[in-house]
């Protein structure tokens, strides 16, 4: 083992010593948060539509109701939280599940066995599951931490809870439905994230809450912000994406995620709530390790994407000087004057897409060092990012519920002496 590499594992054991990673949207607060305000505005949310399925409550607010021991909300919260799960000790075993949590949308439906995790940190190869395949891999989720709460373990626990005899059971299942959900409706809001949909493992930068570009990292800003994040989960923006496509037999819930509609040439579309999740974030936002990938990487980099790309922003008016500064509060509560890029074209308009920084980078000319200024995330940049990246991740969440829930049911429970307990399930679909 090469000596950097051996500072690397030493390094990831200390900190795991005193810390798990969560590697996207915070799973004790985002994620959670994010979940409960889908669940409130999805069908469920309605005591009529519980009452139908059997789940009798008289619970204010329906998802309030205590089922198995916890509110319905506890168990999605639950769900959502333990997606994560594994320490870093577990992600170098590979049980960790965060690292089947990424997917990059520039894979056809037919490449998307290939389309997950494969980068690497400081000579360290970390690769994993596109969360696509993830989702809907009962076999494969069995062996990780946490077990199964993939797509069927979630239909199979609706299925006994809408036919088993007994109450007290019916209701053990619907809990294990709603659980299976948030863990479902984490994957979905994790194709939000930048990093997760443009291949950049970020762990270090989980752990430390620190960008190495500069500033926080965006996960732990949006943890730190969460009435900004909340704010904008509370105005979801629901998708029209099309559930009547399967690709290779899989459940069409991968239209949430990837409705293989970007092929890396087509950005102006990407804006449309007919395009998944993942499509969205690709191709109109940054992560750390692939800023102007498209200008500055070979098309075959890990980490080359098409979009966003120069000609997209106000990039030559920057080094032209053609750029008013904005003034912002900085977190010493000094105020501070900056220019800021904006992607102003190939699909979402966003105002803060990066603020440049005080250094440079060495980029070799032909016969000369050229020396180019570098780019980070700021404050005023998380805050965008949220604002547009959010609305979208919970209201996919909530059309996943709304997918899962689509039938509209009536339960007739009965009892006679011959058949002993009968329930009766009239379907209108």
């Amino acid at each position: 083992m090469r000596r950097i590499d051996r500072l690397f594992l030493i390094l990831v054991l200390s900190l795991s010593a005193m810390q798990s990673t969560a590697v996207a949207w915070d799973n004790k607060k985002t994620h959670p948060d994010i979940s409960e305000r889908a669940a409130l505005k999805s069908v469920i949310a309605g005591k009529d539509y519980l009452d139908r399925i059997g789940l009798s409550t008289t619970a204010a607010i329906p998802l309030e109701e205590v089922v198995a021991g916890k509110k319905i909300l506890a168990w999605i919260r639950d769900g959502a939280e333990y997606e994560d799960a594994g320490t870093i000790p577990d992600a170098l075993a590979h049980t960790a599940r965060y690292l089947n949590h990424f997917h990059n949308p520039l894979r056809t439906n037919a490449q998307w066995p290939t389309a997950g995790l494969d980068d690497s940190t400081l000579n360290y190869h970390v690769w994993g599951m596109s969360l696509i395949e993830w989702a809907q891999s009962p076999t494969v989720q069995s062996s990780y931490l946490e077990g199964d709460h993939s797509w069927k373990a979630a239909r199979d626990n609706y299925f006994l809870a809408l036919t088993s005899p007994l109450d007290n059971t019916r209701r053990e299942y619907f809990a294990k439905v709603f659980r299976d959900l948030g863990f479902q409706m984490h994957l979905v809001q994790d194709a939000s994230v930048p990093d997760h949909v443009r291949n950049d493992n970020h762990g270090l930068e989980s752990i430390s809450g620190y960008s190495f570009k500069g500033g926080t990292f965006i996960e732990g800003w949006a943890a730190n912000n969460q009435g900004i994040v909340n704010s904008a989960a509370s105005s979801p923006m629901k998708p029209s994406v099309s559930f009547d496509v399967s690709y290779g037999g899989r459940a069409p819930i991968t239209q949430l995620v990837d409705t293989d509609n970007y092929t890396g040439s087509n950005p102006s579309a990407s804006t449309s709530l007919s395009w998944g999740l993942a499509e969205y974030a690709n191709t109109n936002f940054f992560s750390d390790d692939t800023m102007f990938a498209a200008d500055d990487l070979s098309p075959g980099d890990p980490h080359y994407f098409p979009y966003p790309k120069k000609l997209s922003t106000n990039y030559q008016a920057f080094l032209d000087k053609w750029i008013d500064p904005q003034t912002s509060i900085a977190k010493d509560g000094f105020i501070e004057a900056c220019p800021y890029i904006e992607k102003k074209d190939d699909g979402e308009v966003v105002s803060h897409l990066l603020r440049p920084s005080y250094h440079t980078q060495d980029v070799q000319g032909l016969s000369v060092v050229i020396f180019d200024r570098t780019f980070y995330r700021d404050d005023e940049c998380k805050d965008e990012y949220i604002r547009h990246l959010v609305p979208r991740a919970a209201g996919y969440s909530t059309a996943l519920i709304d997918f899962f829930f689509r039938a509209k049911m009536d339960l007739f429970p009965s009892y006679s002496i011959n058949s002993g307990h009968v329930i009766t399930i009239t379907a209108h679909i």
